[in-house]
């Protein structure tokens, strides 16, 4: 049964985490058409530069960009220490989307062994995610 850290390991694995932050720092840098509805606004003395600014800088800190980016890191820190052969299984499992018995024909070793190794990279991952 897939879990919450399924989707992630596997978002970060084929890209679709960095991909997802960077489409996300896109869409609040654009340009919002600002509502007129023929009243009179008075302006806020800030530039549009700065307020392109202070909304990433606001979502980084308390919103999706910041979940995101700090859960990209953490992987990042995590995948680095990690043994190769629990690589090569999770990169076969989740970024080929290989079966778990299709990755024990592939690197010739247990099925138990790889659900043990999936088991302790998500429990290692766990409690910072």
């Amino acid at each position: 049964m897939a879990d919450k850290l399924d989707r992630i390991i596997g978002d970060y694995l084929t890209g679709r985490l960095a991909a997802n932050i960077k489409a996300r720092e896109l869409d609040l840098r654009a340009r919002k058409p600002k509502d007129n509805l023929g009243i009179r606004t008075q302006s806020l003395g800030i530039a549009p530069q700065e307020i392109e600014y202070l909304r990433v800088e606001e979502d980084e800190l308390n919103g999706v960009l910041g979940k995101m980016k700090r859960q990209k890191e953490i992987l990042d820190m995590f995948w680095d220490v990690e043994c190769s052969d629990t690589k090569k299984a999770l990169l076969l499992h989740y970024k080929q989307r290989m079966t778990w018995y299709g990755v024990a024909q592939e690197m010739f070793v247990g099925i138990t062994t790889l659900w043990r190794w999936n088991k302790s990279f998500k429990e290692m991952i766990r409690p910072y995610l």
